[in-house]
């Protein structure tokens, strides 16, 4: 956890930037690599004139951080597509509540 869905890029981009970006966003986030996923979401955007091509738009859900550490998070999402040759990304961030996150295991796990 966090947990960053991306729209509007292909598996083989997502191959080449998963693990940048999680090792960047794991030192920015203070968190281990093994908290962060990311999601490739396949998606098909359309306007007016019918289906079109778009650009990342990446939903970010965690627990509230403060907001250098959200703009550094959005900096480095941002950077890593650009340099891939989007024409922009879109990043939002969206929140947990604490009480109301479960993280349920079956019963009987010993760690």
């Amino acid at each position: 956890m966090p947990q960053i869905m991306i729209k509007g890029t292909t598996p083989e981009m997502m191959d080449r930037i998963c693990r940048p970006m999680i090792r960047q966003l794991s030192e920015i986030i203070g968190c281990p690599e093994d908290w962060l996923t990311l999601e490739y979401c396949p998606s098909q955007f359309y306007t007016a004139q019918g289906a079109a091509p778009h650009y990342p738009v990446v939903q970010v859900w965690w627990f509230e951080r403060p907001a250098p550490v959200r703009e550094a998070t959005a900096r480095a999402i941002s950077r890593i597509f650009l340099q891939e040759g989007c024409p922009m990304v879109q990043v939002s961030f969206h929140l947990f509540e604490k009480e109301g996150y479960y993280e349920m295991e079956p019963e009987g796990r010993s760690e």
